[in-house]
């Protein structure tokens, strides 16, 4: 499981830049022969902070990531448990904030709905949920679950406990670097 950032500083540098990257990164992990669950990561979402306007461009914003990755959000079934990946990643046109939307928020509890609260739920995404703008509707559904919370974005290793909702938040180094040591 890739928490994010799987390339250095997409988000500020050109498609054709990005996609460098990404075929690196790619290059190095097929190989592997291992299934490999990605989230997108600030990073990975592509050019909107380039100095020059592509948002019109094939590859701009997360469409990279889709093309390489498939979609942002989904769930699979791992041994026992279940595994959800979400996407906080939104863009206005002007900034990036983090929030999961109306859309995949329906999705979330329809997905939910399909598990009984026993079962146990490995949650993943790239941003820790303390920045989101909905972090108490999104916990919210995962209290009374037995719930663990994987993350990336600060590039170190913490373990955060959400003790309002009993659940505990595990921050992963980054994979293109632990850049704040």
């Amino acid at each position: 499981m890739v928490t994010g950032d799987m390339i250095y500083e997409g988000d500020k540098h050109s498609i054709e830049q990005a996609k460098k990257w990404f075929n690196r990164y790619t290059s190095l992990i097929d190989p592997l022969g291992i299934p490999i669950y990605h989230t997108v990561g600030n990073h990975d979402v592509v050019s909107i902070y380039y100095e020059k306007k592509v948002s019109e461009e094939l590859g701009y914003n997360k469409w990279l990531y889709y093309s390489y990755f498939g979609p942002s959000y989904y769930s699979f079934d791992y041994g026992d448990f279940h595994c959800i990946v979400l996407d906080p990643n939104q863009f206005d046109g002007n900034h990036e904030f983090f929030e999961i939307p109306e859309k995949q928020m329906a999705w979330l509890k329809k997905d939910l709905s399909f598990y009984p609260g026993n079962k146990p739920l490995l949650v993943f995404f790239h941003e820790p949920i303390n920045s989101w703008k909905n972090k108490e509707e999104v916990l919210a559904l995962f209290r009374n679950r037995k719930t663990r919370l994987f993350s990336g974005h600060w590039h170190f290793d913490v373990l955060l406990d959400h003790r309002d909702a009993d659940i505990l938040e595990q921050v992963t180094g980054a994979l293109c670097g632990e850049w704040y040591l």
